[in-house]
């Protein structure tokens, strides 16, 4: 008699205030963390990690793939959880996938309609505007606060910010995403160059 195989999946997600824990048991959320943790997700997330895994009665090295949200937002954060991740996947020989802040917001909204998904910080927001397949229709930019006012004042289109996210949908949507090389997974940062010499800005993205 062959006994059912049992797959784990850790997502981890520090692009914000809030530390989001997940545990998917063959594909489905087992056990999830989601807590605002401000500065404190350095020292927050590894116990986090390791409390998930003791309520689920397993150890670290039944981990079958990471997954990690890789920006854009808060410099630190984005950080810690993509060089947890790394880390894990790569001490683990495990795979690991990645998906920016903005597109789990899509995508974990569960909207059949083009949206704008906004992540923010204190002077601006990072936006990004996906369509009812959640496919981006525009680069990924980063406004100030005012820049934002008047981007969206004549759109018709429903903003995703701060909301409770289907996890279940996110891990369908990875599923059929491309394994990452661990080495060449990196934090997902908007950059903002100014031009000085004409005073004009313009808004890039670039992975480091």
């Amino acid at each position: 008699m062959c006994s059912s195989t049992i797959e784990y999946s850790l997502y981890i997600d520090t692009h914000d205030n809030f530390l989001r824990l997940v545990l998917f048991k063959n594909g489905k959320v087992s056990r999830k963390l989601i807590k605002e943790s401000e500065q404190s997700h350095s020292t927050n997330t590894m116990p986090g990690i390791e409390s998930l895994l003791k309520d689920e009665n397993i150890k670290v090295n039944d981990l079958n793939e990471i997954l990690v949200g890789n920006g854009p937002g808060s410099f630190t954060g984005i950080r810690i959880a993509v060089t947890i991740a790394k880390g894990l996947a790569y001490t683990l020989s495990i795979p690991i996938k990645t998906i920016t802040s903005l597109k789990a917001l899509a995508v974990g909204s569960n909207l059949r309609e083009n949206k704008l998904a906004v992540v923010s910080d204190r002077n601006g927001k990072y936006i990004g505007e996906f369509d009812s397949n959640n496919n981006e229709i525009d680069e990924i930019k980063y406004l100030k606060n005012l820049e934002f006012d008047d981007y969206v004042k004549n759109k018709n289109i429903q903003i995703v910010e701060n909301i409770d996210l289907d996890f279940e949908t996110i891990y369908n949507y990875l599923r059929d995403e491309k394994v990452t090389n661990v080495h060449e997974v990196k934090p997902f940062y908007v950059k903002n160059i100014e031009v000085q010499s004409s005073g004009k800005k313009s808004w890039s993205r670039r992975c480091r």
